[in-house]
């Protein structure tokens, strides 16, 4: 996707989805005329009809899935349902990834302090590294 495409959450044409948290269904052209600068970008493009179904994660709204098509009233109350449907798989998605990142941070952690821990086990370890005559090594003998 290019960047020229790429808007704020903010600047969405229909910031009431932030709010409802549902799925939306939009009409260019009357957005446009309500002064809304990146729905008259849209139509400038060619857009007329457009459906934006808020990504949640965690209760937090962190993007919008935005279908748009360039004939005027193209969606119906099933395209906003799957539209919806797709945003909670992406969402899925990002909370898979999130858990991953997590449990692979939380691997390294283990993994990092049991290294420090067999270090330290083993320079502790005094006696067995060294050798039996060695004149600082105490033996103690009962009496």
């Amino acid at each position: 996707m290019s960047d020229s495409w790429s808007l704020n959450l903010d600047a969405m044409p229909q910031p009431e989805v932030f709010l409802t948290r549902q799925a939306a269904m939009c009409e260019l052209d009357e957005v446009v005329h309500s002064g809304n600068y990146p729905a008259w970008r849209m139509y400038r493009a060619g857009l007329r009809s457009m459906i934006t179904a808020p990504i949640i994660v965690d209760t937090t709204v962190i993007g919008v899935f935005v279908v748009a098509s360039r004939l005027p009233r193209n969606y119906t109350e099933t395209d906003i349902h799957t539209a919806q449907q797709l945003a909670d798989a992406v969402a899925g998605s990002f909370a898979n990834l999130r858990l991953h990142r997590r449990l692979r941070r939380e691997l390294i952690e283990r993994e990092t302090i049991s290294a420090i821990a067999k270090t330290i086990r083993s320079s502790l370890d005094i006696e067995s590294s060294m050798p039996a005559d060695h004149p600082s090594t105490v033996r103690f003998r009962p009496t």
